[in-house]
């Protein structure tokens, strides 16, 4: 008895191998597809994944020689619901004008004049038709500098390929590669590598930079007549 149940046994086991091998035979020209298939997807992926990367990255180079002019003019329009700022910043070498104003349906224009020339440093708050003299050195945002949307490095664009989607677009008359992440768009210029444009939610920001046209006289001191000391209240 004992060794007919083996002998059922060692059938069953043999039965089981040959349906197995059966059906690896039947599907396995199936299962080399799918492999094929999978792989196929994977590599493009990646060749996707390193174009991205390999764009910002000669961007980013590009971006580097720009940002470490000395003379240059910006101008920069944000919008942001109902209010409206315009930037104008004029840079010959450490010197610098920048002029922030605030336009808004709920309150008075505003305007925060930043002027920098050799060690003379003053800021200016202009609104409601008086002016104030700030503490030009904790005012933040006088100092602009060419932005651009692309990291320093391959690595740290190929981080940064993974999560945004690159491709050719045209903004402002300019060809540019837009940067598409989570809910913004970012144009960069594709001669320069500096920004051109964000889109972001209810925000929206334009920029212009032009190099090599900044005077000595446009860098003007700006009228301090019947400024007052700002106080900030604590």
């Amino acid at each position: 008895m004992k060794e007919l149940e083996n002998q059922k046994n060692n059938v069953k086991k043999v039965e089981k191998k040959e349906k197995t091998n059966t059906f690896t035979q039947k599907h396995s020209k199936t299962i080399k597809i799918l492999v094929f298939i999978l792989l196929a997807i994977l590599l493009i992926y990646v060749i996707i994944i390193m174009r991205r990367a390999i764009i910002m990255t000669l961007l980013s180079e590009k971006a580097k020689e720009k940002q470490v002019a000395t003379n240059y003019y910006v101008k920069q329009y944000n919008y942001l619901e109902d209010t409206f700022v315009i930037t104008e910043s004029y840079h010959l070498e450490n010197d610098y004008l920048t002029i922030h104003t605030w336009y808004s349906d709920d309150k008075d224009m505003e305007k925060i004049i930043s002027y920098r020339k050799g060690e003379e440093k003053i800021s200016i708050l202009e609104t409601k038709g008086r002016k104030y003299i700030l503490d030009a050195n904790t005012v933040v945002g006088e100092n602009i500098l060419p932005v651009t949307y692309v990291s320093d490095g391959f690595i740290a664009n190929l981080q940064y390929a993974i999560l945004v989607g690159v491709e050719p677009a045209n903004c402002k008359g300019k060809e540019c590669y837009v940067i598409k992440g989570d809910g913004y768009e970012r144009y960069v210029d594709k001669e320069t590598g500096l920004a051109v444009r964000e889109i972001e939610e209810d925000q929206i920001k334009d920029f212009t930079i032009t190099f090599d046209v900044v005077k000595d006289t446009d860098i003007v001191k700006p009228d301090t007549t019947d400024a007052i000391m700002y106080v900030q209240n604590k």
